[in-house]
């Protein structure tokens, strides 16, 4: 290789991008390509980037609003990921007077990179393109990288054909088994869960200094063109999930293993309890029992489950390709776990299953191996963890018996979560609890139940046609049980 660092750019920002950067970073001992190097319209940003790494270590790609303009088409991108099947990343997008908004729109999955950002000074992204590119993440230079039997533990899933998930379980349970394990980055800090495609960890971008939930998906050996394709498609349609009742996707790579090689996915990281943890806190939060404090309680209920239906409502409404008009995105695992309640009281949506990898993972890792069905053409298991295609309790009869996820698997999978919410810990859920002001919060509460009874109904066609409509009957209970309320309370100061 002949230069350090290897500068894409639109020709429009070569004076006022390009060539600042390429500056600053000599300044700090780095060799630069870029001369000549400016894309005209028309050109191709696939071509120039692979002629520009194959003899450059990293790549730069500036997005501006003028490369955005620019008519290239989304195949180009295809290099992005097949140059970084390695340990390490090889292209570092630098944002350039545009927002995350601006090129989900054009190019979602450049959205989903964590980017530098030039609106600090050049300076400042000159440093931390400095930090990425020229040592390990400070962040990470404190740990024993050595110590770290992560990668064994992940080669043993795809070598070792006795390592099952529950090794996985027991063997990420021990902190010295990731201790000092860099991803993409990421430094690894805290295990956070293990489910049927990956773990997810707490991690500290060492050079961006940014912590996140970072998902490490198990190995693949097979074809990997199958794999980056999955996971473009996934990454292209989660990163258009811009709503604040939905996790955002910060970054995306893939990292060699053995023989194998594992995506992994960086989500911002959201601070609060689940859904179900919520609810309890808040009903021991009530105090002494009372009308007033029984409708306020139920207030707040109502007012979270409806703000979950509609994030997942936009999800499912979402643009995903602006030019075919496909749209939507489902979540296909839904659990309390996976909703989060910040202190502000937004339940947020995290880990949308992506159903690309999760088939990939069931093929290559036999995860269906001990699955038997029922006489009803239920699959049982053992196995403690989510497996290829849902959450045991929460899927709807059809996603259990063949794995099929839908609008109305979805809807099913909210209403479970609506049980856990409004009745937490309720064997057998129930509206017919003892109210103190039967006038309002109970016949609120039958509402909801009569709603939660539509949801999960057996058959998809008897639950709402959409998680709209289910929003829109929560909407009017909400309304209803607000007019009773200021009833109530008139009639108690009268």
């Amino acid at each position: 290789m002949q230069w350090d660092v290897f500068i894409c750019h639109a020709r429009e920002d070569s004076d006022a991008v390009a060539r600042p950067l390429a500056e600053a970073l000599r300044r700090h001992g780095l060799t630069v390509r870029l001369d000549g190097q400016a894309l005209a319209p028309g050109g191709s940003v696939r071509r120039a980037l692979e002629q520009g790494l194959a003899r450059a270590g990293w790549g730069v790609l500036v997005l501006s609003r003028r490369f955005l303009e620019m008519d290239w088409p989304r195949a180009e991108l295809d290099c992005l990921l097949a140059r970084e099947l390695g340990p390490e990343r090889v292209v570092l997008p630098l944002w350039h007077g545009v927002t995350g908004a601006d090129i989900a729109r054009r190019a979602p999955i450049l959205a989903a990179r964590l980017a530098i950002e030039t609106d600090g000074g050049m300076e400042a992204a000159c440093e931390a393109i400095v930090a990425a590119i020229g040592r390990r993440p400070p962040a990470a230079q404190a740990e024993e990288p050595q110590r770290s039997a992560l990668p064994a533990i992940w080669r043993s899933l795809v070598e070792n054909p006795g390592f099952s998930l529950t090794d996985v379980h027991h063997h990420l349970s021990q902190r010295e088994s990731y201790a000092g394990q860099v991803i993409g980055g990421y430094a690894l800090r805290e295990l956070v869960g293990v489910g049927g495609s990956g773990a997810v960890f707490r991690a500290m971008h060492g050079a961006l200094g940014r912590e996140v939930a970072l998902k490490l998906f198990f190995p693949f050996t097979d074809d990997l063109r199958m794999v980056t394709r999955a996971t473009e498609h996934a990454v292209r349609g989660i990163s258009c999930l811009r709503h604040p009742g939905i996790a955002a996707l910060l970054d995306y790579g893939y990292v060699r293993i053995g023989i194998g090689a594992a995506p992994y996915l960086a989500y911002e990281r959201v601070d609060g309890p689940s859904v179900l943890e919520w609810s309890r806190g808040a009903e021991k939060a009530r105090g002494p029992a009372s009308a007033a404090g029984e409708r306020a309680l139920l207030a707040r209920r109502v007012d979270a489950a409806l703000a979950a239906a509609e994030a997942l409502h936009a999800a499912h409404e979402c643009r995903v390709e602006p030019e075919t008009g496909a749209a939507g995105v489902l979540h296909g695992d839904l659990k309390p776990s996976n909703v989060l309640v910040r202190p502000d009281g937004q339940p947020v949506l995290l880990d949308f299953m992506m159903p690309d990898i999760q088939r990939l993972a069931a093929e290559r890792l036999d995860l269906w191996n001990g699955w038997e069905k029922d006489m009803e053409g239920r699959y049982q298991s053992a196995v403690p963890a989510t497996a290829a295609f849902g959450a045991p309790g929460y899927m709807a009869p059809e996603q259990e018996a063949d794995g099929t996820v839908t609008v109305a698997t979805d809807v099913y999978a909210l209403g479970r979560i609506y049980e856990d919410l409004f009745w937490p810990g309720t064997p057998g859920w129930r509206w017919e609890r003892r109210a103190t002001d039967p006038g309002a919060s109970a016949v609120t509460e039958a509402e909801v139940a009569e709603l939660v009874t539509a949801m999960t109904a057996a058959r998809p066609e008897e639950r709402p046609a959409s998680v709209g409509d289910a929003a829109a009957r929560l909407q009017r209970i909400r309304a209803a049980h607000q007019a009773r309320a200021r009833s109530s309370g008139a009639s108690a100061h009268a």
